[in-house]
Parts: C-alpha cells; sequence; structure tokens
C-alpha cells in the first residue's frame, strides 16, 4: 500500500511539473473549486452513493485530493460531516469500544 502511494504522488507531481510548463497552475484551479469538489465527493454522488464503486471512486478521489492540497480539503470534510448523527455516536464511544474493531 505505501508503495502505492509514493507512487501516486510521484504522479501527481509529475503532472503539476508538466502543466506548469504550459503555464497551467493545476493546485490554483483545484483550490479555487474544492468546496464544489467536496461537495460532490462527500455528498449522495459520492461516498454517500448506495452504490459502492461509486463510493470506492469517491475515497480514492478524496484521497488524491488530500495529496494535493491536505489543508483546504479537510476544512471542507470537517465542514461537510461536522452535523452528522454518526458523528456524535462515535465520539461517545470509549478507547476500549473502538478497540474491539481491529
Amino acid at each position: 500500500m505505501h508503495h502505492w502511494h509514493r507512487e501516486k504522488n510521484a504522479v501527481w507531481r509529475r503532472v503539476q511539473k508538466c502543466l506548469q510548463k504550459l503555464g497551467i497552475d493545476l493546485i490554483g484551479l483545484i483550490t479555487a473549486d474544492v468546496v464544489k469538489l467536496c461537495k460532490g465527493l462527500l455528498g449522495s454522488n459520492g461516498l454517500l452513493n448506495s452504490n459502492h464503486m461509486e463510493q470506492e471512486a469517491a475515497l480514492n478521489s478524496l484521497s488524491t485530493l488530500m495529496s494535493i492540497i491536505p489543508g483546504d480539503t479537510y476544512t471542507q470534510f470537517a465542514k461537510h460531516f461536522i452535523d452528522l448523527p454518526d458523528r456524535v455516536a462515535h465520539d461517545a464511544l470509549s478507547e476500549v469500544d473502538i478497540q474491539i474493531f481491529l
């Protein structure tokens, strides 16, 4: 898994360099639309989709987005999930409750 992650990051760095040579600011483009990107990835067409393949695609895309612009992505992620009822249930779990799932 770690090798795949390094390869993915290397690919994105190469894509970014190639686009920079063409005068295209990939990070700027992504940052400008991070709210829309996260809304799509975290909503009913993404992680909350009932289709497992759609969820998997959204998860992989979110992972890539986090590697490109982690701060902006996390901020949107936190805003989106702050009011979900499952979050409150998760926060109520003790360390022992969580360990049974490991």
